[in-house]
């Protein structure tokens, strides 16, 4: 008989990038024949991709955007279905909260933000710190998306270095270069946009450090009035007052927030942009940087965390605390001929796939069973 491994695949409605984590997880882990695979699922998600994987699906029966009660899930209820289930190893994707585990246990850590950027409200920052350590403690063995992260890890919860393996998340092979162009038009057409700066992620303050590429933009509009800042992706902390200063910042039609995009858009986005920029605070991967290296943006990113591992060229990585860093780069980069730094970025991500971390995370499974 087949050893069972079960995913806990819970993922919030606003959450894209955990879904893809948990999905490429999944697949990858069905393609293997060594063990026999099962995930549990909320109720209320859109599980159509998973029915298609060769895996066996559960109902977690808690609505999905609801933490407190999948919490609860997982620890009072998930115990007796792995016991239920005779599971041998269950997968944690995203930090869980649990009281104990009767199999083996994977858990992965994206990052630990809350012990670098006031990012949490008190009584949550206050929860996290006593879970997070307890969770890591009791896993068999923890899963860093970065070196950066696995560093996080080992120095500030004290855990072994050797319990801490570091499996890159991959590129999303749907999102491929479109012909800039035909990317232009389609943006245009759809978003009246043109000449545009782009950020997509989080509206969150001060984590994103948006404030501060709306001023390094003002510096590049002031030379080209041409060139508008476009922004995506949902609302988070503080993101009203975002918006307030890019309004107040810069000319009317030259700042446009889109909201959350489709999915189906982003790779004209990335691929009709000028330039994409992510000065982030602090990142635990940054996958927005790997998804526009992957459909051929010019990317200006931060020079700390995690990001130097996925865009590893000292000419595009800025200090996101330093006046005129990033724009003194956007200015020399706009509008230029940058077909060479093009093809760097496109062929730079293919070092990032889901089949490597696959790979990574099967040779851990084995050896745990």
């Amino acid at each position: 008989m087949r050893k069972r491994i079960l995913i806990n695949g819970r993922f919030s409605s606003h959450h894209f990038a955990i879904r893809n984590v948990i999905y490429s997880i999944a697949k990858e882990l069905t393609k293997k024949e060594d063990w026999e695979v099962y995930i549990i699922l909320n109720k209320d998600s859109n599980i159509e991709d998973f029915k298609r994987l060769k895996l066996k699906i559960l109902t977690n029966p808690c609505p999905a955007d609801s933490a407190a009660i999948n919490h609860l899930y997982t620890m009072f209820i998930l115990p007796w279905i792995l016991l239920f289930k005779r599971i041998s190893l269950v997968i944690y994707p995203q930090i869980s909260i649990f009281l104990f585990n009767p199999c083996k246990a994977i858990m992965y850590m994206h990052d630990l933000i809350e012990y670098h950027i006031d990012s949490q409200k008190l009584t949550k920052l206050a929860f996290r710190k006593i879970a997070y350590p307890y969770v890591c403690k009791h896993s068999d063995v923890i899963v860093a998306v970065s070196e950066s992260t696995k560093k996080d890890i080992v120095d500030i919860f004290k855990i072994p270095e050797e319990k801490v393996i570091v499996a890159y998340d991959g590129k999303d092979e749907n999102l491929v270069p479109v012909e800039k162009e035909a990317a232009r038009l389609y943006i245009k057409n759809k978003y009246g946009i043109e000449d545009f700066v782009f950020y997509i992620g989080y509206l969150t303050h001060p984590q994103k450090n948006l404030v501060y590429l709306i001023d390094e933009f003002s510096k590049l509009y002031e030379i080209n009035n041409q060139a508008s800042l476009v922004f995506a992706g949902p609302k988070g902390k503080d993101a009203d007052y975002i918006l307030e200063h890019g309004m107040s910042t810069l000319k009317e039609g030259h700042f446009k927030y889109l909201g959350k995009v489709p999915y189906e858009d982003l790779k004209y986005l990335y691929s009709a942009c000028e330039l994409f920029c992510f000065p982030s605070l602090f990142e635990g991967f940054g996958m927005p940087v790997l998804e526009a290296m992957s459909c051929g943006a010019v990317v200006l990113s931060s020079n700390v965390s995690s990001i130097p591992e996925i865009l590893q060229d000292d000419r595009f990585l800025v200090d996101p605390k330093k006046e005129g860093d990033l724009s003194n780069r956007m200015i020399n980069l706009y509008k230029s001929d940058n077909q060479q730094i093009i093809k760097k970025n496109i062929n730079a991500s293919r070092a990032f796939s889901w089949e490597k971390h696959g790979n990574v995370l099967g040779e851990v499974i084995k050896g745990l069973l």
